[in-house]
C-alpha cells in the first residue's frame, strides 16, 4: 500500500500496489465526519476501482474481511484491546 492522502481529521487514501490478486489500481479511502447530531463520528470506508476482470465470487471475501478488520479497529478503540484477525 501506498498511501496517497492523509489528513488524519478528514480522509486517508490508499493506493495499492498489488500485493493482493487483482488489487493492484485499487484505491481505499477512510473519511471522517461528525455522525449524526454532531454525536461521535461517522466513517465512510471504500474499496474501489477494480477492474472488469476481477472474479466476481471474490467481492464476497473481501467484503467480509474488511468487515471483520473494521469491526475489530472499533472494538480496538473501545476497549483499547487489540482483537487481531487473521482471515
Amino acid at each position: 500500500m501506498r498511501v496517497d492522502a492523509l489528513d488524519p481529521e478528514k480522509r486517508v487514501a490508499w493506493a495499492s500496489l498489488g500485493e493482493f490478486p487483482y488489487w493492484a489500481g485499487t484505491t481505499i479511502t477512510w473519511e471522517l465526519a461528525p455522525g449524526p447530531a454532531r454525536t461521535g463520528t461517522r466513517l465512510l470506508f471504500r474499496h474501489a476501482g477494480w477492474s472488469d476482470d476481477y472474479p466476481e465470487e471474490e467481492f464476497a471475501s473481501v467484503n467480509f474481511v474488511w468487515g471483520q478488520v473494521l469491526a475489530r479497529l472499533k472494538g480496538y478503540y473501545e476497549t483499547g484491546r487489540p482483537q487481531p484477525f487473521f482471515g
